[in-house]
């Protein structure tokens, strides 16, 4: 059989090749029954590339490999590269619904052939990086004349691990994103804007992570916020880890209650004290109802802080609280109803990560 049908479509291919007719009689592979020399590996897996090109499979294409460790299945991962197809191994103790995620998903690590084409050294990334590297190396060599890469490796985008200094603390973090992504998908599948698929795809993920919702702090304390008192209810986390909580009132919102005594508790001002005075809010709700056509009084974010702007003209403490507000950049937020997009869009402009229930 003649080995080197197929050197053409990858570098890959060469050096397998070259392997081959360097030293034939070598032992290759010895696994249990196994002992194959480099020579009769060498046709098994062109048998292989055979019977993968005659599925339609080719260069760039992807390829599923479902198997323990075994020799067969490394023969399929090779003959897969020499043909420049990516091969995607799935860990064969997960559940078939894990397989069909992933499979669906298309995020996972695989082995970065272009490395192993420029250094004959295996070398792990993730399957995105890996599938943009012609893109970015071209863009190199466009702008510099030649790029100073040879594969993803090289460019250092799987090494991202070793930045990581707190591994708990980067795991607290990615736990944290999966949960809101979570609750994001619920509210967006209302809205129109996601499939039961991401949901159930979200699930999986966070019944492999061992996660619930209530392991989402500000959750937790505005669900049991709510069951209490039977409104809507919301509540936020602080960079030092303390929860705040805001409850609907007649005049406010529970975001707008919330985000009043989160500004309270930053500036150290007691709990009892009104920033916002009622005689500065029910012309406010008149203006609303009787002129701007709305049918709900209470105030939301943005006027809870328009109000509180007036306010702090004349009043010190209103001041001291309107300062606070860069510090609620990149807290936890959480209400357990789905607020107007107009809350939605002045806690996004806060840095604020709100999530909503539904």
């Amino acid at each position: 059989m003649n080995n080197k049908l197929f050197t053409k479509p990858t570098g890959f291919g060469q050096i397998i090749d070259g392997t081959v007719a360097r030293c034939p009689e070598r032992e290759a592979i010895v696994y249990k029954d196994w002992r194959i020399t480099y020579g009769e590996m060498g046709k098994l897996i062109n048998q292989t590339a055979r019977y993968l090109r005659s599925l339609g499979l080719a260069k760039g294409s992807r390829l599923s490999v479902i198997s323990r460790n075994c020799p067969e299945c490394l023969l399929i991962e090779i003959a897969a590269l020499k043909l420049g197809i990516i091969p995607v191994r799935i860990n064969w103790r997960l559940s078939p619904e894990e397989m069909e995620y992933i499979i669906d998903l298309n995020d996972v690590n695989m082995i970065d052939p272009f490395h192993l084409e420029a250094y004959g050294k295996t070398a792990v990334n993730y399957n995105r990086d890996i599938e943009i590297f012609p893109v970015v190396n071209a863009m190199f060599e466009l702008i510099a004349g030649k790029s100073p890469y040879h594969s993803p490796t090289d460019m250092g985008v799987n090494m991202a691990g070793n930045c990581i200094i707190d591994d708990e603390a980067v795991k607290e973090a990615a736990n944290q994103e999966i949960i809101r992504r979570f609750f994001n998908a619920k509210c967006n599948q209302i809205k129109g804007r996601a499939s039961k698929d991401e949901i159930y795809k979200l699930e999986l993920l966070m019944n492999n992570a061992g996660l619930c919702v209530d392991d989402r702090k500000c959750a937790l304390e505005a669900t049991r916020l709510e069951e209490k008192t039977g409104a809507p209810a919301a509540a936020i986390e602080l960079s030092d880890g303390k929860t705040v909580t805001g409850k609907t009132s007649a005049l406010l919102g529970c975001a707008s209650a919330m985000l009043l005594n989160a500004l309270k508790v930053l500036a150290g001002i007691d709990d009892d004290v009104l920033l916002i005075a009622p005689e500065v809010i029910k012309p406010i709700q008149e203006l609303k109802i009787n002129h701007l056509g709305n049918k709900n009084p209470r105030l939301h974010t943005d006027e809870t802080l328009i109000a509180l702007s007036i306010s702090a003209v004349n009043d010190e403490k209103a001041k001291l609280a309107l300062n606070q507000i860069s510090k609620l950049k990149n807290c936890e937020m959480h209400s357990s109803v789905m607020l107007a997009q107009v809350d939605e869009n002045v806690l996004k402009k806060l840095g604020i990560r709100l999530t909503c229930s539904c």
